[in-house]
């Protein structure tokens, strides 16, 4: 909200004077995605981010839905897998990895990731 411009702002100074680390880039990338959901710049830090450190799921998840709403659900669907593979207990990247397989064609696989979904959320209360 009302705070956007000061995050983006230290975002950008704490990924400037860290370029090789992956959760400032990724972080950046977030406040940019706020403004923009289609931001090219985001998909470039995000990119970055995991090419830093492929283990954290919050930058597959957020590549995969970035690229989701580009409609590239090839790519929208390795990085959600990923997620999904690193933080199994996350049930949003469950949930858009389900709307991407309906996408790709692939109707069992949608199904079990919905189911996986239904699960976590009922789990936690959501």
């Amino acid at each position: 909200g009302s705070h956007m411009p000061e995050i983006l702002k230290e975002s950008e100074a704490w990924a400037a004077k860290n370029p090789q680390n992956a959760k400032a880039q990724m972080l950046l990338a977030k406040a940019l995605l706020a403004g923009d959901p289609k931001s090219q710049r985001a998909k470039e830090l995000l990119q970055r981010s995991i090419s830093l450190d492929d283990r954290d799921w919050e930058s597959h998840y957020e590549l995969g839905v970035l690229l989701e709403s580009e409609h590239d659900y090839a790519g929208a669907a390795q990085e959600l897998s990923r997620a999904t593979e690193q933080n199994p207990k996350e049930a949003i990247a469950h949930y858009h990895l389900a709307r991407v397989y309906d996408r790709l064609g692939e109707p069992e696989r949608a199904q079990a990731e919905r189911e996986i979904h239904k699960r976590l959320t009922a789990a936690t209360g959501q």
